[in-house]
């Protein structure tokens, strides 16, 4: 199975000091080999940020031929201090990607 780095970083936009809180990504749907002899169940996975308000986790992708269908994620960031998903997204990486910076991955409107 092929892996992928994802990372991100965060700021409050008012201190201008590193985010606290969580990322939580959600596969989107089952994912089994090709085979039937392994079946991936879409947990969540939450990574809380660090110090420096940066995540780094290694998420399973769907570029191998062995499994079906392709792995997509829910991306919700769960900040501080209102810790209520702000954002939710979806993403679909693959390998050419690695590592994914979730800055890429998202568009934003201008304020």
């Amino acid at each position: 199975m092929t892996t992928i780095t994802v990372v991100a970083g965060y700021l409050d936009l008012v201190t201008l000091t590193p985010a606290r809180g969580k990322v939580r990504f959600t596969p989107l749907s089952f994912v089994h080999s090709d085979d039937g002899t392994t079946l991936l169940v879409p947990t969540p996975v939450d990574v809380p940020l660090d110090e420096d308000g940066t995540i780094a986790v290694i998420l399973p992708i769907g570029n191998d031929p062995d499994f079906a269908p392709t792995f997509s994620y829910r991306v919700e960031e769960f900040l501080r201090p209102t810790r209520v998903a702000r954002r939710p997204y979806t993403i679909s990486p693959v390998s050419t990607e690695d590592p994914l910076d979730l800055i890429h991955s998202v568009s934003v409107q201008p304020g």
